[in-house]
This record gives structure tokens, C-alpha cells and sequence, in this order.
């Protein structure tokens, strides 16, 4: 454990004096910052640091395995200033008690069949609490969103969601419905059902909660029935680095995303079979490039003349920039999509369905072109194709209000907004729950 010691930070200091901050993640490195949620928290922790804030991010290690990667990646990462200091949990449980726990699905019957092993993981991180002298709690790895309820009485606790699951598995569920999948739709019922009882049992036990797009906001409030603790916090983007001009191929299309995921590769399979023949009648020029790692096997199997799957890529804003148009054929999914601000920002237009644009201010999402059949989509693209310059035009004006109010700087003052408030809201509580 790399944890720093520091002075204590009372409840009654000044507004803006520092807070020390645990951060429980569930970071996957390899996936380093292409990974929207690790995009959120390294971000995110590193305008807080910037800033004089103590930042301790926590990863849970059951698989020694695992281990290695996780902790070069935070190590890194501290030691480039993006965080004061990391540690780790080791909460885990055995199969036979994990498929009862799973059986019984609601999480307050769940936590009495793990409480033994809850028992020990919530008591080190107790001791973390007050060795840092955490101000408080975040919890994005859901595994242990047991300690919002364990927790609550000694430190203010927020869940960040991100995402809410409800929204996601109930559109898979209309996903599934639509494409006659019987086996798949009940597994996403069941995942459903699982994802409401925990967003809701939960969602009612932290401080507040956050989610990253509109949309899953408004779920949760239905979900919790606790409007007044639901927060939204956006992700930001980052400036476009200046480099050199990169020539862009005008009869190129690209859609980017971790191609293992099913609203990516599902979207990429939807354009490629059902929009790209109507763009190819018309535009029989047109290429399209599916970029990113790990792409399924039938998506592979789509690669030919007009299609390229190029894998994992060494720069993936060169190919950005490089393409005429950004496509985001989403047909499923939830959250804030991190692709389609970033290739604004790299100056690359883009035209993509609601579902990839809804995450976005009507005064935004309105510059960009937006189709849902593939008859709408494919106009747009064709629509751009027949005169890009009309459209590119509309890019410094985007690129402009997404460095006023999308940078990273932005939110961070948000989130210690949000933070501040529930800290200076419980005055006292060193004092009656432990010894600072």
C-alpha cells in the first residue's frame, strides 16, 4: 500500500481547504484511457490533485493475477501527479456462496449470505478511512457497493454509477426482442430485474449519486424513487494536441470503440449490413474503418473491399482525423459516448443515431446529423459526402462550446461542488463516529 500520511481535515474548515478523497474503482489497464469509466476517474483525480486535493484511489485484487498490471498502471499514474496515492482491497468469496448470493438477487438477503467476507473487507477499509482521513467515500466498483450501507455512519458515501444498468439491460432486452433472440432476451430480463433492485436498494443508502448522461439520470430517478440524490456529472474532453495537418481521405468513414462490446460491435455489424449498401448505391467510393480492439468474429468476418476491422491501433486520433466523416451507428447502450466528443475535438464531423447523441445538449446534439433507420442514416452520410464543407463549417463552433464547457477543468469543479456539499453538511461526525 503506497497511502501518504497527512493532517487531519475537519468538517468545520473553511470551504475551500483541501478534502482527502477514497476513490474505490474497478479499473481494467488494459484498456487504459480508451476505457470511459478509468478515462472519468484518472481525470477526473488528476484536476483534483492539481488542485491540492489528497486522491487515494482503491482497486479490489481477488485474482493475484490481476495484481501486477493494476498496480503498475496506478503506480504510473501517481507518479505522474494524477493521484496522491493508491491501495487495495482483496474482497472475495467462495463459488458456493457466490451462487447463492446470486440466486437470491436482492441485495439485502445477497450481503447476509457474503456478510463474513464483507465483514473483513469492510473493516480494512474502515481502517483506510481513518488513516487517510477521508472526507469521503466513492464507490464505482460495484462489487463493493456493500460499504454505502456499511459505511454511511462514519463517512459521507457517494456511488458514482456512471451508467445506470437498468437503462442499459432493458434496452439489450428491446435489443434482443427486436432480433428474435429468445435464450439472450431472458438472461437480459434476469440481469434487468438484478440491475433495479440493486440501483434501488443502493441509490437510497449514499449520500448522493452520479451518472454521466441525462438519460440514465432520469432512470435512476424512476428506479430510486430519490430524485434529490441523484447528481449528473459528465465526462470532459480533453484539447486536441496540435500536430501536423493529416490528410483526409474524403470518401472515408470511421467508427471506433472497444469492438468486444456489444452496443460497439452490434452497431458496427448494423451499419456495415443494413446502412453502408444504401451509401455504396450512391457513393460507390466509400470505405469504412472499424477501429479498435478486440474485435467478435463475426465482425471480423465482415472485413472486404469497402470494410476494414483494423484491430487495436497504434493512434487512434490520426485515424480520426484522417477520416472525412466520424460514424456513430449505435443502436443499444447507455452513458456518456466519450468517441463522439473526442473526434469533434480531433475535428472530425460526425453523424450517428439518437442513441449516440442524446447525451448531448439539444443546442449540440442539433449541429451534428442524426438518423435511426438506416434509410435516415445513410441519407446523412450521403448528405455530408455531396458537400462537407457545409457541415465542417459547423465544427470550430462545436469544438469551441466543448472547450467552454466539456474540459476536464469544467467538471472537476462540478464534482467538488457536489463533494463539498455533502461533506459540509455533516458537521460533527469526526467527533462522534471516530478519533481524527
Amino acid at each position: 500500500m503506497t497511502t501518504q500520511q497527512r493532517q487531519p481535515v475537519r468538517r468545520d474548515r473553511p470551504a475551500d481547504e483541501p478534502l482527502s478523497i477514497l476513490w474505490l474503482i474497478d479499473l481494467q489497464p488494459r484498456f487504459g484511457l480508451w476505457h470511459g469509466a478509468t478515462l472519468r476517474w484518472m481525470k477526473l483525480s488528476r484536476e483534483l490533485v492539481r488542485r491540492g486535493h489528497h486522491v487515494c484511489l482503491s482497486v479490489n485484487q481477488p485474482d493475484p493475477a490481476e495484481a501486477r498490471s493494476k498496480r503498475e498502471f496506478l503506480e504510473d499514474f501517481r507518479t505522474l501527479g494524477w493521484l496522491t496515492s493508491w491501495t487495495e482491497t482483496r474482497y472475495a468469496f467462495s463459488p458456493r456462496r457466490g451462487k447463492v448470493a446470486h440466486v437470491l438477487g436482492h441485495p439485502g438477503l445477497t450481503n447476509r449470505v457474503l456478510r463474513p467476507h464483507q465483514d473483513e473487507t469492510a473493516a480494512q477499509v474502515e481502517r483506510l478511512v481513518d488513516q487517510l482521513k477521508a472526507d469521503v467515500v466513492i464507490v464505482s466498483e460495484r462489487k463493493l457497493l456493500f460499504l454505502a450501507d456499511r459505511l454511511r455512519s462514519r463517512v459521507p458515501v457517494v456511488v458514482d454509477w456512471m451508467d445506470s444498468l437498468v437503462l442499459y439491460e432493458w434496452r439489450q432486452a428491446l435489443q434482443r426482442l427486436r432480433s428474435g433472440e429468445a435464450r439472450s432476451l431472458f438472461r437480459s430480463a434476469k440481469r434487468l430485474s438484478q440491475a433495479m433492485l440493486q440501483e434501488r436498494y443502493y441509490g437510497r443508502r449514499s449520500a448522493f449519486n452520479l451518472v454521466v448522461s441525462p438519460v440514465d439520470l432520469r432512470v435512476l430517478h424512476r428506479v430510486t424513487g430519490r430524485p434529490t440524490r441523484a447528481r449528473l456529472l459528465l465526462n470532459g474532453v480533453d484539447p486536441a494536441p496540435s500536430s501536423s495537418p493529416v490528410p483526409r481521405v474524403s470518401s472515408r468513414l470511421i467508427f471506433t470503440g472497444a469492438m468486444d462490446v456489444p452496443n460497439n460491435h452490434e452497431g458496427a455489424i448494423w451499419f456495415i449490413d443494413q446502412v453502408l449498401p444504401r451509401i455504396l448505391a450512391k457513393a460507390p467510393d466509400v470505405h469504412l474503418v472499424v477501429a479498435g480492439r478486440d474485435p467478435i468474429p463475426s465482425l471480423r468476418q465482415r472485413a472486404g473491399r469497402h470494410v476494414t476491422i483494423t484491430g487495436s491501433v497504434p493512434d487512434m486520433a490520426m485515424e480520426i482525423r484522417r477520416s472525412a466523416l466520424y460514424v456513430a451507428p449505435l443502436v443499444s447502450g447507455n452513458g456518456f459516448k466519450n468517441k463522439v466528443v473526442e473526434a469533434i475535438a480531433a475535428g472530425t464531423f460526425v453523424a450517428g443515431t439518437r442513441f449516440a447523441t442524446e447525451f448531448l445538449p439539444r443546442y449540440l446534439s442539433d449541429r451534428l446529423l442524426v438518423g435511426d433507420t438506416p434509410a435516415e442514416l445513410a441519407d446523412c452520410v450521403l448528405r455530408f459526402l455531396r458537400d462537407p464543407a457545409a457541415f465542417e463549417d459547423r465544427l470550430p463552433e462545436l469544438q469551441e462550446r466543448l472547450g467552454e464547457e466539456y474540459s476536464w477543468s469544467a467538471r472537476t469543479r462540478e464534482f467538488f461542488g457536489m463533494i463539498s456539499e455533502v461533506v459540509q453538511a455533516r458537521p460533527g461526525i469526526e467527533a462522534s463516529t471516530r478519533a481524527r
